[in-house]
């Protein structure tokens, strides 16, 4: 059982069929996650939605058969991503640092957020020309 996709309120599993049926054909597939998602699949792949951000999940999908007998469960424990920060960085300063360089500090926002790097935008005002940094 593979998680794939992972966001802060979704992700997709994947899973190979039992390796013994015994001839009997598998039917469907049953995928619990947390005991909160509890949806059926033809398929060896389902997409999960309506997650909690930043949460764990112990995920598992089992095989039916057609005479209704399930099979064990595989089971993997995702953790969702975080959402974006809804607060901006405090304490934004800026001070020039040579003719052509300028350095910039701010705090994180109050509320930190596992955050991977910051976005900085740089617009000349004279021209408007805007460009992109990353941080």
């Amino acid at each position: 059982l593979v998680a794939s996709d992972i966001c802060s309120t979704s992700l997709t599993l994947s899973w190979q069929p039992p390796t013994q049926t015994y001839g009997i054909d598998i039917e469907q597939y049953n995928v619990v996650c947390a005991n909160q998602v509890n949806q059926s699949s033809t398929a060896r792949s389902i997409y999960v939605n309506g997650l909690q951000p930043d949460t764990a999940y112990d995920c598992c999908v089992s095989a039916v058969n057609i005479a209704r007998d399930e099979g064990p469960r595989a089971c993997t424990t995702v953790r969702t991503l975080q959402n974006v920060p809804s607060a901006a960085p405090q304490n934004v300063r800026g001070y020039a640092s040579g003719s052509t360089a300028i350095n910039l500090q701010w705090s994180p926002p109050t509320y930190q957020y596992c955050i991977r790097h910051y976005s900085i935008f740089v617009r000349e005002v004279n021209t408007g020309t805007q460009t992109q940094h990353t941080s």
